[in-house]
Order: structure tokens, then sequence, then C-alpha cells
């Protein structure tokens, strides 16, 4: 950032120095002393810490004594002001002028004419952007969780017609069809199937193996591998079980 000097108005190639730092109750009236030595009256409705910061007064406007010359000629005594090519106190007409050539140092392009001093100070204009700038974040953030919402409250409208439609077939057909509409897009080793599913599909298996690899290659069934995992779960062992003698004669 280029510092011009608040008196001369030019960016000089001598060392420029900051105002004493009004915090400090020492400095506080060589502080008072340097803004009516610059004498520009735009500086009085503006906070202590921006001129700190922004204003800088060159090297031209102070006596060979006001530096420490035994440590370096970049450094000021203590409580040293401004007394060296010092301009005259200004007219309201130049005030005027001046005020408004230094806007547009600072806004750039444009002729001086045509720029009109701004009707808000700098430091209220970086407040309220920083204001625009957390709202707009927080409407982000508010618009990106309302369309997860709305997402899934599509989903779920799809989900209660289907189920609607599914009430009205029968229950082989309603279990195919919910496994399709659910296991479908995912990968081989990806799908998780219900035991209803298993157990439709493990029928279909033994109506034949090779028409159940047919219908594998196009449709989301389980592998032979997991029906065999769920036959060697039922508890068979040697000799007569009373259920199992009674389900084969009620369905023989």
């Amino acid at each position: 950032m280029v510092f011009y000097c608040a008196i001369c108005r030019t960016n000089s190639t001598h060392k420029r120095f900051c105002l004493p730092n009004p915090k400090r109750m020492d400095l506080e009236e060589t502080f008072n002393d340097w803004l009516q030595v610059i004498g520009n009256p735009s500086y009085l409705n503006k906070p202590k810490d921006y001129l700190y910061k922004n204003v800088r007064v060159c090297a031209l406007h102070f006596k060979q004594d006001d530096f420490c010359m035994e440590l370096n000629k970049g450094i000021l005594k203590y409580g040293v002001i401004p007394s060296v090519n010092l301009k005259e106190p200004l007219t309201l007409f130049e005030v005027d002028k001046q005020y408004v050539t230094e806007y547009d140092d600072i806004q750039m392009p444009g002729p001086s004419s045509a720029a009109q001093p701004p009707n808000i100070d700098i430091v209220q204009q970086s407040s309220i952007l920083q204001k625009c700038i957390a709202s707009t974040k927080s409407m982000k953030r508010k618009a990106t969780t309302w369309t997860k919402r709305i997402r899934v409250y599509k989903l779920r409208a799809k989900q209660l017609k289907s189920r609607k439609k599914l009430q009205r077939m029968s229950k082989e057909a309603a279990t195919f069809i919910q496994c399709q509409m659910t296991e479908s897009g995912k990968r081989k080793k990806g799908r998780r199937f219900t035991t209803s599913e298993k157990i439709f599909s493990l029928s279909l298996y033994k109506q034949g193996p090779k028409a159940y690899r047919y219908c594998r290659n196009i449709f989301a069934l389980p592998s032979p591998a997991t029906l065999s995992k769920l036959l060697q779960q039922l508890p068979l062992k040697i000799g007569n079980y009373c259920n199992y003698t009674y389900y084969i004669f009620r369905f023989t």
C-alpha cells in the first residue's frame, strides 16, 4: 500500500512517519498537535486508530535536531512535532477542493472533477460490507440446508407412492420389485438383501441354476454363495424332526 504525505500530498522518496500512538497517555497531546499541524478537517470525523494506521508525514517536515543522530536518522525523538515546510491554513473553498482530490487518490481512475466526497466514513463502510458478507454466507448455508431437505421430502413422497402400489400386488411380487428398486444401481459387493428377498431368490435358484444365473445378469439378485450361507444357518442334524415331517406332509 502506498502512503502519501498528509502535509505536502506527494509520494516522495523520503521516509514517512506515522502519527504518535493515541493509545498511550503520554503521547495523546502530541497526537492532537500533529493533527493541528496537518490541518486536514476531514481527519476530525475519523477514529484515531484509523489515522494512526493510514496517515503518514514525510521527513521533509522535521528539523535535523528532531532525529536521533546517534542511532539512525530514520528514528524521531520523543514528543517531536513537524515544524518545517508547513502549509498556510486553508480556506473553505480549498478545503473542499483538497477533500475531493484526496477522495480521487483513494478511488483511482476517473477525473477529479467527476468524483464526489463519500457520505459515509470508510470505517463505517467496511463494517457494513463485513455485515453484508456474513449475512450472504448465512443465507447460502440456509439455502443448502433447505435444498437437502427438499430432496429428502421428494424421495419420501416417491417411496410412499411406491408403497401404495406394492400393497396391491402379491407378497412375492412386492418383495422382488422392492429389491430391484433399492439394490439396482449399486455395486455387486455393496448390495444388502433381506431374509425375505434371499428366500425368494432361493426359490428361483431351486427352479434352475442356469436360469437363475441368466436372471442374475439382468436383475439385482444375491449370488449362489450367499444362498448357500443361508442354507447353512438351518439347524439340520441326523434324526427325525417332528416339525419338518409335519410341514412335509402338509404341503405335499
